[in-house]
């Protein structure tokens, strides 16, 4: 019984280890289908083309992902419901992306499909066997929507009289050999696209979005980037009738190699691109924006394009010819459009205008911004080729390069109405100089502008970095085009004198000049004694070298004389040493005969040599102290000793020579017995050494006394004389040896 509840209990475990969804996987075969699809049983694998039948709805759970076994499609006629959530997206994408899948393609489709959240990748479109594929193929597909133009357009979505919503989608690295990269939106379809993301997919035609022939696409808040298109429309292109609203958007770095580097239109439309930004993206005609009617070829009749352009900003776009916008044959108005710092390689850095001007117009109620562009040969902001007749351009901002021309061309072409000079070519310091001309750049006191007017027309006014004017030595006289007052307006210039000149502010000029103290002659005093300075600073620095250097010279000549005096005192001991030996064997026998002789000559000579003996004896013992003195070993035997006697019969055995030299000998010790501590024999030799030099350089009639004088702790001995003393600049030499 127990054996059998353990194996019921493990059968049970089994089971619920092979029911959990640990890894599922769920095959779709081609064919139809319809239901509802669960994150429980996700990845989906696409084993074959699958359709959505007319009457029929699919809907993905969040989270589920989508995965196309080959170059697969997904072919909607019915109603496709993927509702992904924010931090719970739905996936489409193909297990090999070398060879993609074929996107999904919405033909026809029943209702309104809804995409959220939805990240599509990786879609390619098939490779058309015929190398002279061209446009030519669309007219088939106006009948027959399942003609193989479908097999080329749409790298991740291909829209055919179709209209989903799609919502906060990305789709990203898609392939379509001929039309949209992305999207394509063909015939009739109007779908509606917010805050999704188009980025890094590239086509024939339209990298990111293709839109053509009777659709009407909304587009709103979307970010399309890094699209590229090898013909038109890097980022969107429109063409036929295709009446696109694009509202919001931020359309960067996108490149489409023809024409149209952020978006194209072409031919017969009527779109609406308002509240946008076009920033970086670049072509060969029109960086920004394309317009171009292309109506025939002998252009008989006006374009039908209808474009409006709303608060749109086209900034650091390029392209050869219209870095911002290139315009053709072009009904339509821009409204309140910045256009700024976007460049041409030729012409029409800003705004590059061709052919008939009369149905494209700059908007006068709400006034465009088009200033700081470039273009390597003409019309830095505005060019014009072709065309009869002026045409009126009202600019409230407007570049001044050059005063005469306006810095458009042709100026008989293009009259221009500018409402206020608020803002200039440069967004730089600027020079003037009565010398000057205004035709100069100003950028350099080498190209000084003449009139302060021209200069302040040139810097950025209501800029929030402040700018300056720097004008050479001179009067400026106002007039009526060169005004005081035109300060007041620019309050983030300062004008100021060039280089060191002081700046007066009269009612009617303004005066600039040198003052005396930083004129010419000023400065090369300054100069001089700046000069001076160095050169006291570099005779000190000198002077000490060479202080050094005497002081290292000195420094070593003693090194030497004191290895040398080692040398002198190692010799006299070792000499010494063998002295010691004779001289004792010659103080032996001359004792002897002093004790035993009776002849008195013999012993008076004994006497004599023993005498001698006993002094060479001494001298070759002071020999060896100065050696012990030298190498550290001198020991001191101290013993009580009253130093009263022991001083006087030092100082007695001088008595003869003072009555000798008549001088006077006085020694004064105070009380008659003081004990202290020292060594005999050193004190006998220095107190006599002393008192022998004070006899030897003191003369006759002079005067030499000795003084004892005590305290509780210490004895001094102090000796002066009346002799010719030691000149004061050699008393610090006293204690040098030999000196």
């Amino acid at each position: 019984m127990r054996n059998l509840s353990r194996s019921c209990a493990k059968f049970s475990v089994l089971l619920m280890l092979l029911s959990h969804p640990t890894f599922p996987q769920t095959h779709v075969p081609a064919g139809n289908v319809n239901g509802k699809w669960l994150k429980q049983n996700s990845p989906y694998l696409i084993d074959g083309e699958i359709k959505i039948p007319r009457r029929k709805k699919l809907i993905i759970e969040p989270g589920v992902k989508v995965i196309f076994t080959g170059h697969y499609k997904l072919i909607v006629n019915g109603i496709l419901e993927a509702k992904g959530a924010k931090q719970d997206s739905i996936y489409f994408s193909p297990s090999d992306t070398s060879v993609g899948w074929h996107g999904i393609r919405f033909i026809e489709a029943e209702g309104v499909s809804r995409l959220e959240y939805c990240n599509l990748k990786y879609g390619r479109t098939t490779q058309p066997s015929n190398d002279d594929f061209t446009d030519s193929i669309y007219m088939f597909c106006e009948t027959d929507p399942e003609c193989e133009y479908l097999n080329y357009s749409g790298g991740a979505l291909f829209l055919y009289r179709s209209n989903p919503i799609l919502n906060h989608c990305l789709i990203s690295k898609n392939t379509a050999c001929q039309g949209g990269g992305g999207i394509m939106i063909f015939y009739h379809s109007n779908p509606t696209l917010t805050n999704c993301e188009i980025k890094n997919n590239s086509a024939g035609l339209g990298g990111g979005i293709y839109c053509r022939d009777y659709s009407s696409p909304n587009i709103i808040n979307c970010s399309i980037f890094r699209n590229t298109a090898t013909n038109n429309g890097g980022g969107i292109y429109v063409q036929d009738y295709c009446n696109a609203l694009i509202e919001g958007c931020k359309i960067e770095d996108n490149i489409g190699y023809e024409r149209g580097g952020g978006i194209a239109y072409y031919t017969s439309a009527k779109p609406l691109i308002k509240n946008s930004d076009l920033y970086g993206n670049y072509s060969h005609l029109g960086g920004g924006i394309y317009v171009d009617e292309f109506y025939n070829e002998f252009r008989e009749q006006p374009g039908k394009i209808d474009i409006r352009i709303i608060n749109v900003k086209m900034e650091n776009n390029s392209a050869e010819y219209g870095g911002g916008l290139w315009i053709r044959d072009t009904m339509g108005e821009l409204i309140g459009v910045t256009i700024c710092n976007n460049r041409a390689s030729v012409a029409g850095g800003g705004v590059y205008i061709e052919h008939n001007p009369f149905f494209f117009s700059f908007s006068e109620e709400k006034l465009c911004n088009v200033y700081m562009n470039f273009a390597r040969m003409m019309g830095n902001d505005l060019f014009r080729l072709g065309g009869e007749g002026a045409m009126i351009v009202p600019l409230d901002t407007f570049t001044v390069k050059n005063y005469s021309s306006l810095n458009a061309e042709p100026v008989a072409n293009l009259a221009l109405s500018i409402q206020n000079f608020k803002l200039t070519q440069v967004n730089a310091d600027l020079y003037v100089s009565p010398d000057g001309d205004d035709s100069n750049s100003g950028l350099s006191a080498g190209e000084p502008l003449k009139t302060l007017k021209i200069a302040l027309l040139r810097i950025l006014s209501d800029s929030t970095n402040p700018r300056t004017v720097y004008m050479a030595n001179g009067e400026y006289i106002f007039n009526e085009t060169d005004d005081i007052l035109l300060l007041g307006k620019h309050k983030y210039v300062t004008v100021k004198g060039d280089g060191f000149s002081d700046v007066i502010f009269g009612t009617d000029r303004i005066t600039i000049f040198t003052p005396w103290y930083i004129n010419v002659w000023a400065l090369l005093i300054y100069a001089s004694m700046l000069i001076s300075v160095l050169a006291v600073v570099w005779n000190v620095r000198m002077r000490r070298m060479r202080m050094k250097s005497e002081l290292e010279r000195k420094e070593f000549e003693a090194k030497k004389l004191h290895e040398v005096d080692e040398i002198k005192s190692r010799f006299f001991t070792n000499i010494s040493h063998e002295f010691r030996t004779p001289l004792t064997l010659i103080l032996g026998p001359a004792k002897r005969i002093m004790e035993k002789s009776t002849d008195d000559t013999l012993k008076t000579d004994a006497d004599f040599i023993e005498r001698n003996a006993k002094k060479l004896t001494k001298l070759v013992d002071e020999l060896l102290d100065i050696s012990k003195i030298e190498s550290g070993e001198m020991q001191l035997k101290a013993c009580p000793v009253n130093i009263v006697s022991f001083v006087k019969d030092i100082a007695y055995s001088f008595s003869a020579l003072a009555d000798r030299k008549k001088i006077t000998f006085n020694i004064n010790n105070g009380k008659d017995e003081l004990q202290v501590y020292l060594d005999k024999e050193k004190v006998d030799k220095i107190l006599s050494n002393v008192l022998s030099n004070a006899f030897k350089f003191t003369p006759e009639g002079g005067k030499v006394e000795l003084k004892i004088i005590h305290n509780e702790k210490n004895a001094e001995l102090i000796i002066s004389d009346t002799g010719i003393g030691i000149p004061a600049v050699l008393i610090d030499k006293i204690f040098d040896r030999f000196y």
